[in-house]
This record gives structure tokens, C-alpha cells and sequence, in this order.
């Protein structure tokens, strides 16, 4: 499975997902994190471009800590099929561009 990120420093492709039915956040923020292992999100993984729509962390919550997940693990919970997304779909964050290197 391959999910897009948009960001305020590029696209991102995230790959090699599990299968939509396992599939959660958390699967993206792992993914994110074995290219860019620094990264600072300015704002969580949203649905909408402006990114004023958290994606939910599994308890009907939005993340707010600015993490991109709650630091609670309950994201696991929600998966992206019960998000609404599938292969190809694109989710959008801000970060901070000096933690982006890969």
C-alpha cells in the first residue's frame, strides 16, 4: 500500500504499507520515520490541505501535540481503511523544513 504526503517541503511517498486491513497512522509515521528519522511536524498528518482536519488517533480524538500521534499509541486503533484511505491516497502535514534530511 502506498500513501502520499503532501508537505510544506515536498511530496512524500510512503510504501511498503501493510495491507489495508492492518494498515493505521501509525504505520505512516514509521514509514516516515526510517527516511527521515529527525522529523518535527509543525502540524499532525491532516485529511485537508490546509490541514485544519486532523486525522483521528482511534479514540475519536484528534492528535494536538503537534507529533503527528498521540504519544499514547491509541492511533493503532483506527485503521486507514476506516479512514477512508486507500492506495494512493494523499495526506497532507506541516514541518519544520530543517528537520526534513534524509
Amino acid at each position: 500500500m502506498l500513501i502520499r504526503v503532501r508537505t510544506n517541503v515536498g511530496l512524500w511517498r510512503v510504501d511498503n504499507l501493510p495491507p489495508p486491513p492492518e494498515a493505521t497512522v501509525s504505520s505512516i509515521l514509521n514509514g516516515i520515520k526510517t527516511t527521515r528519522p529527525n522529523i518535527e511536524y509543525v502540524t499532525p498528518l491532516c485529511s485537508d490541505p490546509a490541514c485544519t482536519v486532523p486525522l483521528l488517533d482511534g479514540t475519536g480524538d484528534t492528535t494536538e501535540d503537534g507529533s503527528g500521534g498521540s504519544s499514547s499509541g491509541k492511533e493503532e486503533k483506527t485503521t486507514l481503511e476506516q479512514l477512508g484511505l486507500r492506495h494512493g491516497s494523499m495526506i497532507y502535514a506541516k514541518v519544520v523544513p530543517e528537520t526534513c534530511a534524509e
